[in-house]
């Protein structure tokens, strides 16, 4: 073939070198550091649970102005087994 071997010489840079098997290999380097665990908190938990009470509160306010006909999921937060939801019918 045209070229062989030679034509794929490829110049390494040790800092992408670096990079790459820091990557690789950040299982075997993590930590739980204060600033880890916040951010697993936060984007674990905290950011699910923002996005489905906002989806509740939308299903709620929808199925209060009767544009939606089945009655929304139950907030994590209430402290009632049924909810004003339930209400209406």
């Amino acid at each position: 073939m045209a070229g062989g071997n030679d034509a794929l010489h490829i110049t390494r840079d040790p800092a992408i070198e670096r990079w790459a098997t820091t990557r690789e290999k950040t299982i075997q380097h993590f930590k739980f550091t204060p600033k880890n665990v916040r951010n697993i908190v936060l984007f674990a938990v905290a950011v699910p649970v923002i996005i489905y009470e906002l989806g509740v509160a939308d299903a709620k306010s929808m199925y209060a102005k009767g544009q939606r006909t089945a009655p929304p999921m139950p907030s994590l937060f209430s402290s009632s087994s049924t909810s004003s939801a339930d209400e209406h019918h």
